[in-house]
């Protein structure tokens, strides 16, 4: 059994460096594209810092959404990123929350915060956690039509 185990690691050695080189040699004739940085001072920002922020008034969950999904269609052509793209229901989402929060006073806000603490916050996530109805791929391309019946409990909370 010594041997066998050997010889099938020699052999995917082997394999995997050829494999390896073959990407090197191909990529070397690739032109390489470079994402931009960006000017947006709200992309730089903490999400505990947009928190803070949405909370004291002084920035909107709107305003911070535009940014988002501006930069991302700046870039995702380029990373490819962003797979299904929810962006008419995060801005709907980002008025409302902006709404609740003009209606409610300081204290009523700060208890609200302590429950949800990223109130506000845009924030994506891999095609492997379940959205209802959104489309589920987990990274697999026949499962690309593949739309979910519930949501995942961290997607909840």
């Amino acid at each position: 059994m010594g041997c066998c185990s050997t010889l099938i690691y020699l052999v995917s050695r082997v394999y995997f460096l050829v494999i390896t080189l073959i990407f090197y040699v191909v990529n070397q004739f690739k032109t390489k594209q470079v994402v931009s940085g960006t000017s947006d001072d709200l992309l730089m920002i903490s999400a505990t810092e947009a928190v803070k922020r949405i909370a004291r008034r002084e920035l909107t969950s709107q305003a911070l959404v535009r940014s988002y999904i501006h930069r991302i269609e700046q870039v995702n052509d380029v990373i490819n990123a962003v797979v299904v793209r929810l962006f008419d229901e995060a801005t709907r989402k980002a008025a409302e929350i902006d709404r609740e929060i003009g209606e409610m006073d300081n204290e009523r806000l700060e208890e609200h915060i302590r429950s949800k603490p990223l109130l506000g916050v845009p924030f994506t996530v891999k095609d492997a956690l379940e959205v209802d109805e959104q489309i589920v791929t987990c990274g697999v391309y026949n499962d690309r039509n593949n739309r979910c019946t519930q949501t995942a409990e961290v997607i909840k909370r």
